[in-house]
């Protein structure tokens, strides 16, 4: 990571998530940036986005 510009973190919301990302944001918080905030009320973005994706399909199941 350390050849990028900007890195954005997309971490998982665990423990190990939240150490990881406490250190890139100690090595540089200009360069990295957490993302998590995202999908706070999630485990990782993976959960967002399948939940995402129920929402939508329910929305359009009840669409005439």
């Amino acid at each position: 990571m350390q050849e990028h510009r900007h890195v954005h973190l997309y971490l998982d919301n665990d423990k190990t998530g939240q150490k990881c990302t406490l250190q890139a944001l100690a090595m540089d918080n200009q360069k990295f940036k957490d993302e998590r905030g995202l999908y706070q009320k999630y485990g990782d973005l993976n959960d967002w986005l399948v939940h995402i994706g129920q929402s939508q399909r329910q929305h359009l199941q009840q669409r005439p």
